[in-house]
């Protein structure tokens, strides 16, 4: 599969589409976010940031960013 990003704000991506752009690093992926999920109290949101960058998975709690992935 070629590389792309998730650039189409009226489409957001969905967990087959990111497993399937992610391919054999899906694992580190997942362990990354089950990781956060199990240490620290942060929700995960899917958010547009611009026609740029695309689709972002930002870890946050209140007004305080975690990290984007």
């Amino acid at each position: 599969m070629a590389y792309e990003r998730f650039l189409n704000k009226n489409h957001p991506p969905s967990e087959s589409d990111i497993s399937i752009a992610l391919g054999p690093s899906e694992d580190f992926w997942l362990d990354i976010h089950k990781y956060i999920e199990n240490n620290y109290n942060f929700s995960p949101e899917l958010i547009f940031f611009t026609k740029n960058y695309g689709w972002s998975l930002r870890y946050r709690k209140g007004k305080k960013t975690f990290c984007i992935a």
